[in-house]
């Protein structure tokens, strides 16, 4: 379904161009407060900029598996279009108190946000 959620003229970015993103903030391991939307987590306000105006609000994700959505408040996720099998795709995930961004392989059963991006 993620891959259907963008209009015409955008697309869901691939696992490369979140690396971009990434990268372009000063890497994985310090661009989750640089995508925070500041006053929405529940960490320190001088540790979240939203320095690029990516505004990732903690709006959880919704579990297959469970049938229940969690971590509301506290995490988010983000599908990205590669897929590594027909289960699974690969999704960016910004966590409380974590600075990084995680990329993992998540069931595509499960619920996520999408960011598209402009063709």
């Amino acid at each position: 379904a993620a891959l259907n959620a963008c209009p015409s003229g955008w697309r869901l970015p691939s696992l490369e161009d979140w690396m971009t993103l990434l990268n372009f903030l000063g890497g994985d391991t310090v661009a989750g407060d640089k995508l925070k939307k500041p006053l929405e987590w529940n960490v320190s306000e001088r540790r979240t900029s939203d320095a690029c105006g990516f505004n990732a609000i903690p709006s959880g994700n919704y579990s297959s598996y469970y049938n229940e959505f969690n971590y509301m408040g506290k995490s988010t996720t983000f599908w990205s279009s590669t897929s590594e099998s027909e289960k699974e795709a690969t999704a960016a995930i910004i966590v409380t108190p974590h600075k990084e961004v995680s990329m993992w392989e998540m069931d595509k059963a499960n619920g996520s946000s999408v960011r598209c991006i402009k063709e």
